[in-house]
């Protein structure tokens, strides 16, 4: 995945801080619909390897592993969202607990899904970050 990024600073022998503007599924055109907040809540500060000599201050095309991104995303979404209805069909099913307490089981299994993946997060981020490249000293 790539991405444009903004150098604040270098950091070490290879590497430099650069702020990332997070994608979204929308198609960027925050200041139109609104829906992603202010503009710095959708920026990401990362560290990026820059082999390429990016300074302070210049714009970068900054590429990072498509493969972890995707498989974080499909746990941030999809796991919360299965247990809710695998909840739901146990409790209404198996368990015979209703409707209401199908709702109740489902509601539980998504939260702890969430759960899990707060812990899963905070165990990503601790061991191996996202790992960023710049690829591309882009032109003013």
């Amino acid at each position: 995945m790539t991405q444009i990024a903004t150098v604040k600073r270098l950091v070490g022998q290879n590497q430099a801080e650069v702020l990332v503007q997070r994608q979204s599924a929308c198609g960027h055109s925050c200041e139109s619909c609104g829906g992603c907040g202010p503009e710095s809540a959708t920026r990401v500060t990362a560290v990026a390897d820059n082999e390429l000599g990016a300074r302070p201050g210049d714009t970068v095309r900054v590429e990072s592993e498509s493969r972890r991104v995707i498989g974080m995303a499909i746990a941030l979404y999809l796991v919360p969202f299965l247990l809710l209805f695998v909840g739901y069909l146990l409790a209404t099913g198996p368990l015979g607990l209703g409707e209401s307490g199908g709702f109740a089981v489902g509601l539980a299994c998504m939260l702890v899904g969430f759960a899990a993946n707060w812990l899963l997060d905070r165990h990503i981020r601790a061991a191996r970050p996202v790992q960023f490249r710049i690829v591309e000293v882009l032109k003013p």
